[in-house]
């Protein structure tokens, strides 16, 4: 049943999805929300932050995780370069228009959301630190 994410689906199938990236976006609908991380291969505290919530991916398996790549012009091959060593149990969606990142005003990187039907339960940091 796709109805519950409603916002997230109807802005997420109007992106092309390499298959270098992401070979399948499905999000399993028994889940109790989806966690959308805006993510970027230049930014030092998203590198620093990936082994981490790849942690809290695998612990948290009651929701859907989805890493949003969010800087302009970016190629899919140069975020597949980036992500092929980091492991990571998630699926990567590469916005290099910025569409993703304005919709949801993704102020910076890594920046969460935590979606639970059409509502936006959580929007901010990775972590309570500051840098």
């Amino acid at each position: 049943m796709r109805i519950i994410q409603t916002i997230f689906w109807s802005i997420i199938c109007s992106f092309s999805i390499d298959a270098k990236i992401v070979s399948t976006l499905e999000l399993n609908t028994t889940r109790i929300g989806i966690v959308l991380i805006f993510i970027s291969k230049d930014c030092p505290c998203s590198k620093g932050n990936l082994s981490y919530i790849n942690s809290l991916a695998k612990e948290f398996t009651d929701f859907n995780f989805v890493a949003i790549h969010s800087k302009k012009n970016v190629s899919n091959e140069e975020v597949q370069t980036y992500l092929q060593d980091k492991n990571l149990s998630f699926d990567t969606v590469n916005d290099s228009s910025l569409k993703l990142a304005d919709t949801y005003m993704a102020l910076k990187t890594p920046h969460a959301f935590i979606l639970k039907g059409d509502t936006v339960v959580y929007n901010g940091g990775i972590t309570n630190t500051t840098g």
